[in-house]
């Protein structure tokens, strides 16, 4: 693994995080959107599994993504075209903690997404980490993450 993952705060990534929801609702969806470049997501990927070692080290460990809204692309004229509104979210931080049930959800606090991993949530990030970099097409159908996290096949989170 690469320097840069030994770090435990990633700001030079390709990577972006919202959620949505569809006009005139006023709820948001519950889950939070992900997408990322293959080199964002092997980044986070292996930042992840280093974050597992420190949790085997030390008992807890953290790690953290700025993440960006796309500059090719108008998302949000595009969402509203399809009657929806997107809200970028500035960070996604994993905190791996071994009291952390397999259910817990994200914590969403000033447009940072904070996600609970124990060993078996963070195994499984890893897993569908491993499936979205191993596929000729990325998020096919999108796909459902630890904590409340969706890997989305588009902006809008549908096919």
């Amino acid at each position: 693994m690469t320097e840069q993952t030994r770090q435990k705060v990633f700001t030079e990534l390709e990577f972006h995080l919202w959620r949505i929801r569809y006009l005139p609702k006023r709820d948001w969806h519950s889950e939070i959107m992900v997408k990322g470049s293959t080199k964002a997501l092997s980044t986070m990927r292996d930042a992840i599994k280093l974050m597992m070692e420190d949790f085997k080290s030390h008992g807890h460990s953290t790690r953290k993504f700025l993440c960006n809204p796309p500059e090719d692309i108008d998302v949000l004229r595009y969402a509203n075209e399809h009657k929806a509104e997107i809200e970028w979210l500035i960070w996604l931080v994993f905190r791996m903690q071994s009291d952390v049930p397999d259910t817990a959800r994200y914590e969403l606090k000033n447009k940072a997404v904070t996600v609970f991993l124990n060993e078996q949530t963070a195994s499984k990030l890893l897993e569908i980490l491993e499936t979205q970099l191993n596929t000729s097409t990325q998020y096919p159908h999108g796909q459902t993450a630890p904590g409340g996290l969706f890997f989305a096949p588009d902006w809008l989170g549908v096919e």
